[in-house]
């Protein structure tokens, strides 16, 4: 068994070292020999719009911090080059001999789960897109734990020589899976399609993905049970009879394709619901819960299709939130909704108000909720467009899931 007592003490001075290298020297060094201060203010100029709170500052300084870092211990990072400059050389030696550990080491971004605590500030990594598992010494995230119980993990991390640690700030998101951040990062490239891909995206292009830290203590949206989230599927169809579909599904149709609303699944809140294009014979389905979503595939494949189970784009309500707010625009994942929307208009408008305005009640309420304030709950619950009694139904749900660290 690893005698964790040694490895802790052996992280204390990895840490002392890299405070005295990095935080006080060699950041600076390479900020000004490669110019970052222009690249990042370039980069971070794009997200301005947002509100990043009373500590902006601090919080855009810990970012440009890990920004620089990364570009220089990550794999092909500057490490090795500047092993090689005199003013790297010069330095102490058990600080160049930790920068020359470092350079065989490479840092990197980890999207993570805790799989294990064999001690204290001790804890086994998952990382969700390369499946790599890592031991991580780190104090921050046991402090973390005391008030929270995160779905998932995004950290700046190094090797030691005995374990990893974190650099920068610790971030732990709420409601977030590994779903979200790679629908996420689609939308930042398109061109990602696979794990490999994405890490790639984040080491080259890490300030979008910075920028979900304003958001990673929102709480998951539910109603009476069931998470919210959005889930499509595109499969290929050979053939379509619409007798097969009269008993189980409310048809409609428009400009050539037939919508198959789930009888007792179409309304709020699965909105379970497929559509048949008959030009480019394919189905598309779509649902907001995953309730919703194996109801309707069960129910399409009883009817004969040879589908598949799993949704193609699986992504939290609160991720598609976080995203209209940091990319400043709508994003739409169902190119068949708007044919019907003059129909579904009457029944579904209630619905959709009810949503969007405990959307808007979540996004207002959070920033108190994590300054400890209480708001005038009237005000935002004027703002948001609901009724005053269910706003204060949600600040005590937002309440309870920020005193037990879990969603409610």
């Amino acid at each position: 068994m690893p005698d964790y007592s040694k490895i802790a003490a052996h992280c204390k001075i990895h840490s002392s070292i890299s405070e005295r290298v990095i935080d006080h020297f060699l950041m600076y060094y390479a900020a000004e020999r490669e110019g970052f201060e222009r690249i990042m203010d370039a980069q971070f100029s794009t997200f301005k719009h947002l509100d990043f709170g009373k500590n902006k500052d601090a919080f855009l300084n810990f970012c440009k911090a890990e920004y620089i870092v990364s570009k220089i211990f990550l794999k092909n990072g500057l490490i090795k080059k500047y092993l090689n400059h005199s003013a790297i050389k010069q330095l102490p030696a058990d600080e160049y001999m930790f920068l020359q550990q470092q350079s065989m080491h490479p840092w990197k971004f980890s999207f993570a789960r805790i799989i294990d605590n064999p001690s204290d500030c001790f804890y086994q990594m998952q990382d969700v897109f390369t499946d790599e598992k890592y031991l991580l010494y780190s104090p921050s995230v046991k402090n973390k734990l005391e008030d929270s119980d995160p779905l998932l993990w995004f950290n700046l991390v190094g090797f030691n020589g005995e374990c990893w640690q974190t650099f920068g700030i610790v971030t732990s998101f709420r409601s977030f899976d590994e779903d979200d951040i790679f629908f996420f990062a689609t939308e930042i490239n398109p061109a990602i399609s696979d794990a490999e891909s994405l890490v790639d995206e984040v080491e080259q292009n890490p300030v979008p993905f910075f920028m979900l830290l304003i958001h990673a203590e929102t709480p998951s949206v539910f109603h009476k049970g069931h998470t919210l989230a959005h889930l499509c599927a595109s499969d290929e169809l050979s053939s379509f009879s619409l007798d097969t579909y009269k008993e189980k599904f409310h048809i409609a149709w428009n400009e050539d394709v037939f919508q198959l609303k789930l009888k007792k699944f179409c309304e709020f809140p699965d909105y379970a619901i497929a559509y048949v294009d008959e030009k480019k014979k394919i189905i598309f389905r779509s649902a907001m819960t995953d309730h919703g979503f194996y109801k309707l595939t069960a129910t399409l494949k009883k009817c004969g299709l040879n589908i598949y189970d799993e949704a193609d784009i699986h992504v939290s309500f609160t991720m598609m939130a976080a995203m209209k707010t940091i990319f400043k625009k709508e994003i739409y994942l169902n190119p068949y909704e708007s044919l019907f929307l003059e129909t579904d208009s009457n029944q579904e408008s209630d619905d959709d108000d009810e949503l969007e305005g405990y959307n808007d009640f979540v996004n207002l309420a959070i920033p108190y909720l994590n300054e400890g304030k209480r708001p005038n709950l009237k005000e935002l619950a004027k703002r948001a467009a609901i009724d005053y009694d269910y706003a204060k139904q949600l600040w005590a749900i937002l309440k309870r899931v920020k005193e037990s660290g879990g969603d409610t």
